[in-house]
């Protein structure tokens, strides 16, 4: 089940066409994606949205998406008690969200969680001045400015396109910020940060497929989204043989709980991570599939952000 990415601010599944993920060697798997609400209709912050509404309401969207799939998957021939997770950037982040949702309390929606290139987002407080800000900026651009508490009132009132402008408006003047509207600490949904769940363990308990790109290899933000929904298979074949690889590692996670390769002569296994340095770790490079430790640089640089996290709010 495939979260969106887009920064929490575009995308859609019409851009999303699974057909290469779903071929041999790849494990047979049901594709389900879903839209949930962007921007400032899923992320709107501030103390009087929790009070007349809801916050983070994209990451509930995503939740009732995991309810519906319990519900109705076993039509389609699937298996509910076996559902993987799947996001990558922003969806990979709502991955990440929803291990740590209500506490670490999956309700059992899910098995498994596979997260690509995930971002730490900073969480501030729903509370917080900038979320504040943000929403009275938007308010302000919505002709809803200097409403006090019958702000609400007066956004519902506005219309869809008055709300859509208003949101265009306020990403376009926020220079400074990289996504305004995004998920934000809310007390209810999210009552944990990130890194303070993952070090106290208060996230769901499954088996957990995390990576990041690494520049320095030529793989940028989002070039593994080639090997799974591409419509223009790579021309070389250290690529398309990676891409095969990499499709057949995530899908067999899917089924077995393991990242496997049919045919894997001269590849390694996957080992699972036992230990706080992320090591061992798979390294996925055009001719040179293999497991490595985390080095002694990364972890420090790693050990510096984890220092300043309460300071960054993540």
């Amino acid at each position: 089940m495939n979260p969106l990415g887009g920064g929490f601010q575009v995308g859609s599944t019409h851009d999303i066409f699974p057909n290469p993920m779903l071929q041999p060697p790849a494990k047979p798997v049901i594709f389900v994606s879903f839209d949930y609400r962007l921007g400032q209709f899923g992320f709107l912050g501030g103390a009087r949205v929790k009070n007349e509404g809801v916050l983070n309401a994209g990451l509930l969207d995503q939740r009732a998406a995991l309810n519906w799939v319990q519900r109705y998957i076993e039509e389609f021939g699937g298996d509910k008690s076996r559902v993987t997770i799947w996001g990558e950037s922003a969806g990979a982040a709502s991955t990440m969200f929803q291990l740590l949702g209500e506490g670490g309390n999956s309700k059992n929606l899910f098995r498994a969680a596979i997260g690509d290139s995930p971002s730490l987002n900073f969480l501030p407080s729903y509370t917080d001045t900038y979320v504040e800000g943000i929403l009275e900026q938007f308010a302000t651009f919505a002709g809803c400015g200097g409403k006090g508490s019958a702000v609400m009132g007066c956004l519902r009132a506005a219309s869809g396109d008055a709300l859509a402008m208003a949101g265009s408006q306020t990403i376009t003047i926020r220079t400074s910020t990289f996504y305004p509207f995004a998920p934000i600490f809310d007390d209810a949904f999210l009552k944990v940060r990130p890194t303070k769940a993952f070090e106290t363990g208060q996230f769901a308990q499954v088996p957990l497929l995390f990576g990041y790109h690494n520049p320095i290899l030529g793989s940028n933000h989002g070039a593994d989204l080639g090997a799974f929904f591409t419509t223009s298979p790579p021309s070389d074949d250290r690529n398309k043989n990676l891409f095969a690889s990499m499709r057949e590692y995530w899908t067999s996670f899917v089924v077995t709980g393991r990242p496997t390769l049919t045919n894997n002569a001269g590849l390694p296994l996957w080992s699972n991570v036992t230990s706080h340095t992320g090591s061992p770790r798979i390294r996925l490079e055009p001719g040179n599939i293999a497991l490595e430790d985390v080095g002694g640089a990364l972890a420090a640089r790693c050990a510096f952000w984890k220092g300043i996290s309460e300071e960054l709010n993540v």
